[in-house]
C-alpha cells in the first residue's frame, strides 16, 4: 500500500502561484469581457498541476500500478491505457474533458463565457483541481444543458439522456442524481420547496440505510458495486484520522456556509415579484436540482451513519451543486436579476477560503488533524 503524501512547500508555492493567476486572468477577462481560452489554459494547468493535494499523489501512485482493481472507478483505468504512460496526459484528459464540458454546457444555455468562468475560477477552482467527481458534474451538468436547452430533437434529447446516465460512471455518488433528476421537472414554488423539505429526511434516510448495507456487508453486489462497498466501509473507519483542528474546521465551515448564503441569495431573488418573472424554465430546473442537493447534503451533515462519513457525504453532495450555481450566478448576472456587487459579495467567501487554505500552508499553520 503506498504511503500518504504531504505536500511539501515548493508544492504548495507552486499551486499557489497558479491559483491567483488563475484569478487574475479570470477577472481581466470578466471586466474586459474578453476572450476566455487563456482563462481555460490556466484553470486546466491549474487542475493538472495540483501538486497541493494529496490526492494527486494517490491518483499517480494508482496510474503507476497498471491495475484496474485500484481505481474505485474502472473508466479511468481505461483512460490512463490512452495516456501513453504519461501521468499528466491523464490529469490532462480527465480536467480538460471536464473543463470542456463545462464551457460547452455555458455555450448551450446561451450565456457569457467569461462571466460564467469568472465565476467558476472563484467559486469552485480549488475544490474542482483535486476531485475526480469533477469530471461527473461536468458530464451530468451537459446532459442536462442538451435536455433542457431542447427543442423537440429527439436526438438532442437521447444524447442529453446519455451524458446524463453516463455521469456516474465518472463518480459513483452520481447515481444518487440521476435517480433524483426526474424530480427537476416539478415547477418550483413556495409550496414544492416546502414539500421537498418534507420529504427529504425520508429520502436521506433511504440512502443512509442503502448505505448501511455497504457498511454491514449484508447484501452481494458487482464487482463495480463491490468496490463502491469498500470505498464506503474505508470512509467509515477511518474517522480518527479526520479528527481536524479548529483552524482548519474553520475555514471548512466559511467554505460550506458560502454555499448556504448563495442558496438563500439565490432563493430571495427567486422568489421576489419584481424579479421572479426575469427565471427561465431552464433555470427553475437548475435551482430545483440545487435546493434538492442542498437539503440532502445538510441532513447527511446533521444525521449520518457515523459523524466522519456523514461528514463526507454531506460536503460531497454539497459540491455537486457547484456548476449549477455557477450556471445559476452567471445567468441571474446577465438577465441583472443580480448586481455585480452582490456576485461579488457571493464570490467572496469561496475566494478567501482558497487563499486562506494556502497561505496557512505556506505560513506553516498547522491546519491538518
Amino acid at each position: 500500500m503506498h504511503t500518504v503524501y504531504m505536500p511539501n512547500y515548493a508544492d504548495n508555492l507552486i499551486s499557489f502561484l497558479l491559483l491567483n493567476i488563475s484569478f487574475v486572468i479570470a477577472y481581466l477577462a470578466f471586466k474586459r469581457n474578453g476572450r476566455i481560452k487563456e482563462v481555460c489554459f490556466v484553470y486546466v494547468l491549474f487542475c493538472v498541476f495540483a501538486f497541493w493535494s494529496s490526492d494527486t499523489a494517490s491518483y499517480e501512485w494508482m496510474f503507476s500500478q497498471h491495475n484496474i482493481s485500484y481505481y474505485k472507478e474502472p473508466i479511468y483505468y481505461y483512460i490512463s491505457l490512452l495516456c501513453f504512460d504519461s501521468y499528466y496526459i491523464f490529469r490532462t484528459l480527465i480536467w480538460g474533458t471536464a473543463t470542456m464540458l463545462f464551457y460547452y454546457t455555458v455555450r448551450k444555455f446561451k450565456l457569457n463565457r467569461s462571466v460564467a468562468f469568472f465565476v467558476l475560477t472563484y467559486f469552485f477552482l480549488l475544490t474542482f483541481s483535486y476531485a475526480r467527481a469533477s469530471l461527473a458534474m461536468s458530464t451530468f451538468l451537459y446532459g442536462m444543458s442538451l435536455v433542457l436547452n431542447n427543442r423537440n430533437s429527439k436526438m438532442i434529447l437521447v444524447k442529453g439522456l446519455v451524458f446524463i446516465l453516463l455521469a456516474p460512471f465518472f463518480h459513483r455518488s452520481y447515481y444518487v442524481i440521476v435517480a433524483i433528476t426526474p424530480f427537476l421537472f416539478f415547477r418550483i414554488n413556495k409550496k414544492v420547496v416546502l414539500f421537498i423539505l418534507m420529504l427529504s429526511p425520508l429520502f436521506a434516510r433511504l440512502i443512509q440505510s442503502i448505505l448501511q448495507l455497504f457498511l454491514d456487508s449484508q447484501i452481494e453486489f458487482g464487482e463495480n458495486m463491490d468496490n463502491f462497498s469498500d470505498s464506503v466501509q474505508d470512509y467509515a473507519g477511518n474517522e480518527s484520522h479526520w479528527q481536524m483542528n479548529w483552524k482548519f474546521m474553520l475555514i471548512t465551515i466559511m467554505h460550506q456556509i458560502s454555499y448556504y448564503f448563495t442558496l438563500v441569495t439565490i432563493l430571495y431573488l427567486y422568489f421576489k415579484n419584481k424579479t421572479n418573472i426575469l427565471f427561465d424554465n431552464r433555470m427553475r430546473k437548475m435551482i430545483t436540482l440545487i435546493v434538492v442537493i442542498i437539503i440532502i447534503s445538510t441532513i447527511f451533515t446533521i444525521n449520518g451513519v457515523s459523524n466522519h462519513f456523514s461528514t463526507i457525504v454531506g460536503y460531497r453532495f454539497l459540491y455537486m451543486t457547484s456548476l449549477p450555481i455557477v450556471v445559476v450566478l452567471t445567468y441571474m448576472y446577465m438577465r441583472r436579476i443580480m448586481s455585480k456587487k452582490l456576485l461579488l459579495l457571493n464570490l467572496a467567501l469561496p475566494f478567501l477560503y482558497a487563499e486562506s487554505f494556502f497561505i496557512g500552508k505556506l505560513l506553516k499553520i498547522p491546519v491538518f488533524w
